[in-house]
């Protein structure tokens, strides 16, 4: 431990030695600094090499108390913004989902020791237990059918006009900050990123409605899509003429409608533009999902399950949220996921073709 504290302060001093020099550099060489700035960028880079071979850089200490003073005395005096802010959720939205996971056995005491949902609940939206949210996958994720099916048909329609839309689909990555701990080198996708695929199913609201996470960021949406549950039982989920809307990554198919590709008469171009009106939504849900659990854009996590199991709970919350009207609106930089897919740089293109396209129309 003592040779990477060593290795620490090492590196530390020749930052500031580095910082130090090119402050009164002016009149030297630019040879001189070239050469310096090699010499240094070696010894810094060998380090940080050297420090990444060790998991932790301060030894581990377990059974330390956890204080609940946080609980008891400074969450209480947050206002309805800040508590949102840190909770990711409005306070009236954190009471209903206590209270709906306060049910769940790994809550019911078989001892003295009283459980206390609220208080497990905001370490896990602050530290993320999971077992009580992805128990509530049943009622929170939902096919639509019935007249829940006929809601999202309309829904799709007032958008721009496209019948017997049931969901929207596409894929988003889940950036990995460190190679994971089981065959790393298949998760390297073509960003040159660790990541997992996720790849969802959403209605006009933006509420998920179906899922398939896990799988390697380099596998292309079609495999994903053709070894998803949403495709090896769509002759159950499908009713009537109901259909999916994909960009040009997925197949064709009497349920699954994509976009033309280089459209050639006006037509077409206007399908295009009306297509992807209607398929912003999953585009938009991803954004809100990545911004309101901004973990998702970068888990420090090696074990792949893990990672899923966080990822399906944050899904699981989005829509619990979404649907008791506790909105995101605090959104980074932009409300769309727009980085991911496999066809994204293409659909963009050939979007923005189309648009100019329709100004000569």
């Amino acid at each position: 431990m003592s040779y990477q504290k060593d290795l620490e302060n090492l590196l530390m001093i020749n930052f500031i030695k580095s910082s130090q020099i090119f402050e009164g550099s002016d009149n030297e060489s630019n040879d001189s600094e070239e050469q310096f700035e090699a010499e240094e960028s070696e010894l810094i880079s060998l380090g940080l090499c050297s420090l990444l071979d060790s998991r932790y850089l301060e030894p581990r200490k377990y059974n330390i108390a956890k204080s609940q003073e946080w609980w008891h005395s400074i969450l209480p005096k947050y206002d309805d913004i800040r508590f949102k802010k840190i909770m990711r959720m409005d306070p009236q939205s954190f009471q209903n989902l206590a209270t709906k996971i306060g049910t769940h056995s790994i809550f019911q005491s078989t001892g003295n020791k009283q459980q206390a949902p609220e208080l497990q609940l905001a370490i896990f939206l602050r530290r993320r237990v999971m077992s009580t949210i992805l128990s509530l996958k049943s009622s929170l994720i939902i096919w639509p059918t019935g007249e829940l099916r006929k809601k999202v048909h309309i829904g799709f329609s007032n958008i721009g006009g496209f019948n017997n839309v049931i969901g929207a689909i596409d894929g988003t990555h889940i950036i990995l900050e460190t190679a994971p701990l089981k065959q790393p080198e298949i998760y390297w996708n073509r960003k040159k990123k660790y990541s997992i695929q996720c790849q969802s199913i959403v209605d006009h609201n933006g509420i998920f409605i179906d899922y398939e996470i896990g799988w390697p960021g380099p596998v292309h949406d079609a495999k994903v899509y053709q070894n998803s549950y949403f495709y090896q039982n769509y002759r159950t989920l499908i009713k009537g003429w109901d259909y999916l809307l994909g960009d040009s990554a997925y197949p064709l198919s009497s349920f699954l409608i994509k976009l033309f590709n280089n459209p050639v008469i006006d037509l077409q171009t206007h399908f295009n533009v009306t297509h992807s009106l209607h398929r912003v939504v999953i585009e938009n849900a991803f954004g809100k999902l990545k911004n309101r659990f901004s973990c998702l854009k970068g888990l420090s996590v090696k074990k792949i399950s893990t990672v899923v199991n966080l990822t399906e709970c944050c899904i699981i919350l989005h829509n619990f949220l979404e649907t008791n009207n506790d909105s995101w609106n605090e959104l980074d930089e932009n409300d769309s996921d727009s980085d991911d897919s496999e066809s994204d740089d293409d659909d963009e293109n050939n979007l923005n073709s189309n648009k100019r396209n329709l100004l000569f129309v």
